[in-house]
């Protein structure tokens, strides 16, 4: 098992969502130019509270809810932390309707300036309602125009926070590195095209 790998003035932000009772995660991660510190964990989940999370419920269903957003330090082992918790069913997605299955998700793709797979990321979103699929495969054009608009948010107001939005990478031609790297990430995009995570499927995930 690979022991811990370090990534410096680098913060993982986890937003925890429950659906059909089963718990997933996206996770997103900002480099900072300075040493972390517990204000910036603090401003770093406030502004995916309040800036980024409004706008992505408004592309999920109903009966998916964030429970938890949490930010830590992967400077260090054992970083510092800060979360921001809810009760299950207090910050549901917005749109009303039956929601796809649990391993069912529309894919964004993190892009950045260089090429390979150390320089892009995925966030597997859950909680797609079945009201917007355009066919049993694919979402209407509305869905990924909704859904860019809100992860654009991440690229156009984090900066203010002193926060640049990353692709982690701890490996490299399959061997760990000695330290992580944190590649700026430029676009997201997004086709209509439904994928599956296999760890989502009723009893294998948490």
């Amino acid at each position: 098992m690979a022991g811990f790998i370090p990534a410096p003035n680098i913060v993982s932000v986890t937003m925890l969502l429950t659906v059909d009772n089963q718990r997933v995660e996206n996770v997103l991660h900002y480099k900072f130019a300075v040493t972390v510190n517990n204000a910036q964990l603090q401003a770093i989940v406030n502004f995916i509270d309040t800036q980024f999370w409004p706008l992505y419920k408004a592309t999920l269903c109903n009966q998916i809810s964030l429970i938890e957003i949490k930010a830590i330090d992967l400077t260090v082992q054992n970083g510092a932390e800060y979360k921001k918790s809810y009760a299950v069913g207090a910050e549901p997605g917005l749109i009303v309707g039956p929601v796809v299955p649990g391993n069912v998700a529309l894919v964004v793709t993190h892009n950045t300036a260089s090429r390979g797979k150390s320089y892009r990321g995925r966030t597997y979103i859950p909680g797609v309602c079945m009201y917007r699929l355009s066919s049993g495969v694919t979402v209407l054009v509305s869905q990924i125009t909704e859904t860019l608009t809100a992860f654009n948010k991440l690229l156009t107001a984090v900066a203010g926070i002193g926060a640049t939005l990353v692709v982690l990478s701890k490996y490299a031609n399959k061997l760990q590195r000695p330290t992580a790297i944190g590649t700026p990430i430029v676009s997201f995009t997004a086709n209509n095209a439904l994928d599956s995570q296999r760890r989502r499927l009723l009893g294998r995930g948490t």
